[in-house]
């Protein structure tokens, strides 16, 4: 695997896992903990928390996709 494959993989699987570990603790907070202005932004992100995971997986099939044709080709 490539260095560019490689760090583009880690990153995808780092963003996906990051992001799942921040709606688990979002979601065990008291509600009322978090200000109001801000309570509408983590509602919205918990609500596209598919986007962010559909994305990530896009990039790791990308990048198996590429490194699969580079050591076939």
């Amino acid at each position: 695997m490539t260095q560019t494959g490689g760090a583009l993989l880690g990153l995808a699987v780092l963003v996906a896992l990051t992001h799942w570990v921040w709606t688990q603790v979002v979601a065990h907070v008291d509600p009322l903990l978090i200000p109001a202005g801000a309570r509408r932004r983590v509602d919205r992100i918990r609500a596209n928390s598919a986007n962010v995971y559909v994305a990530s997986g896009v990039v790791v099939a990308g990048v198996l996709c590429a490194e699969g044709a580079l050591l076939l080709g």
